[in-house]
């Protein structure tokens, strides 16, 4: 069990960088710049008007799809090397797959499952009883079997989207704003403040952004992706635990 479990901790670690950088996104990921703009038609001359803007310098939500895919791999891996350490008690050098189906119809009848029966007897049970009981509540998270599929051929793209960029104090003439906070679209240029008087800022701002599920994820549709994938690791180390005492059995 050694691979299996390595693979789901490599997974969890995965997790822990999405919410890290959810709640501090990296500052090689955006721009924040001050700007100048000059506009005329005021009485007395043109008026010059300040600003703040934020601008993305990396595609923000390609780069949380690659660490959602790793995290999607690693689980989906560690339940293969399951199926392969049991399978390969009596078929040597045997290339299976743990039944990872979004139908609970299809995965009970998966060949690599009966498979897992020959070489350790009350599999199939385990699998149909436990593993993946009749209208099980948390049956859909075995959804993230396809997206692992999805992913080989395409990026998973989460939607990003500000929580909020918070400075510790903004300064704009006798005005002074303690934590004030500002959002909008994490992945767009966006115009945070505009001024008669050039602002000032205290502390570095930090910049913390929501990452959600897409629209075609199926079941996960609109989901934080954090709190997903910390229960599809806990149907696979449950998974592992369960087979883990069959075989001490």
């Amino acid at each position: 069990m050694r691979g299996p479990r390595l693979k789901t901790e490599q997974a969890n670690r995965h997790i822990d960088q999405i919410v890290e950088m959810s709640e501090r996104l990296p500052s090689d990921f955006y721009e924040l710049r001050q700007t100048e703009r000059f506009e005329t038609g005021y009485p007395g001359g043109p008026s010059v008007f300040y600003g703040l803007e934020y601008e993305p310098s990396k595609p923000i939500p390609e780069q949380f799809a690659l660490i959602v895919g790793e995290a999607l791999h690693n689980f989906r891996s560690a339940l293969d090397h399951l199926a392969s350490a049991i399978i390969r008690t009596k078929i040597k050098e045997a290339r299976c797959h743990f039944p990872v189906n979004e139908s609970r119809e299809n995965a009970v009848n998966h060949g690599d499952l009966k498979n897992m029966e020959d070489a350790l007897p009350g599999s199939n049970e385990l699998f149909c009883n436990t593993i993946r009981p009749e209208n099980d509540v948390g049956d859909h998270l075995w959804y993230f079997g396809q997206l692992n599929n999805d992913d080989k051929h395409n990026l998973i793209i989460p939607t990003v989207t500000f929580a909020d960029i918070k400075f510790r104090k903004i300064s704009i003439g006798n005005q002074q704003l303690h934590d004030a906070a500002v959002g909008g679209d994490a992945s767009k240029t966006m115009r945070l403040i505009a001024s008669s008087v050039k602002p000032s800022f205290d502390g570095e701002p930090i910049v913390s952004v929501e990452v959600s599920f897409g629209p075609d994820a199926g079941p996960f549709a609109g989901k934080p992706v954090a709190q997903v994938l910390r229960e599809v690791g806990e149907k696979v180390v449950s998974t592992l635990d369960e087979f883990d005492n069959l075989m001490s059995r």
